[in-house]
């Protein structure tokens, strides 16, 4: 691991300009380009608002709770979409150039990352916006929260990331599977609804709790002051997110390394 590391490094201008082509891509068409990273997330809020608003009707913080969850969910989906075509996509310059293939899937998953950037602009944004004593309140030491919480969340999604576009070379209708399982994992993760406040089966939880993504938004969550579920301490869930992410990293790496011998054959 530590050799295709080495090599993703001697590359990292090669890399700069793949995110910089990824993320003017993803805009190129449209009118207002890049200005839908920020009002993507305020738009899908307001949909989210307006439907689930009834739940938490003396929470006078759920927009903030909902626009929190979303906008780690949105990284996590849109970067392992992205990344899992990004072999294929590529196929025209690894032919002409030899370059490591992790670097595509890894310069998808950091385009993701400037748009998380800006989305979470607009989240601070809207907390400034509509609550004045709430920037007061997160500039405390539990913003570290987010420093600490953000390389285990890229590193995880870079994992998953490996997996998929490996097995994208192989077998093209994942992606359809994939885009039913991450509706499935935006229900799971928290982001609408407060689980805690539910009745369901302690087996039920147990296994929410199990979901890396429902312990990231929750992470999130408590590093902006925001309601959060469960007993949090802080360098124990950080220890735990740590661990996913490796976990999840090692998966990728093997099965990224398992199958890329055959890439050129299927792409």
């Amino acid at each position: 691991m530590n050799n295709n590391l080495t090599n993703v490094a001697q590359y990292k201008n090669v890399l700069t300009e793949l995110v910089k082509r990824n993320t003017k891509n993803q805009y190129r068409n449209s009118l207002l380009g890049m200005l839908w990273t920020v009002l993507n997330p305020l738009l899908t809020m307001c949909v989210y608002w307006l439907v689930f608003a009834n739940l938490e009707k003396n929470d006078p913080t759920f927009h903030l709770y909902l626009l929190g969850g979303q906008i780690i969910y949105q990284f996590f989906s849109a970067a392992t979409t992205q990344s899992m075509q990004s072999i294929v996509d590529n196929s025209g310059t690894i032919n002409r150039v030899r370059l490591p293939y992790s670097i595509y899937p890894l310069s998808n998953v950091l385009s993701s990352l400037v748009s998380f950037g800006f989305s979470f602009l607009a989240f601070f944004a809207v907390l400034i916006v509509t609550d004045i004593f709430l920037p007061i309140a997160i500039m405390s030491w539990s913003m570290f929260g987010l420093i600490l919480m953000l390389p285990a969340l890229i590193l995880f999604t870079y994992g998953a990331s490996l997996v998929l576009s490996a097995l994208y070379v192989y077998f093209r209708d994942i992606k359809h599977f994939y885009s039913v399982f991450l509706i499935l994992l935006m229900f799971v993760s928290g982001i609408f609804y407060k689980f805690a406040t539910m009745d369901m089966p302690s087996g039920v939880m147990t296994v929410i709790k199990c979901n890396p993504i429902y312990r990231f938004i929750n992470f999130f969550r408590w590093s902006m002051n925001l309601n959060y579920e469960g007993n949090f301490v802080l360098w124990e869930d950080a220890l735990i997110l740590y661990a996913m992410a490796a976990v999840m990293l090692l998966i990728g790496w093997l099965v990224f390394k398992k199958c890329k011998k055959n890439f050129i054959l299927y792409i």
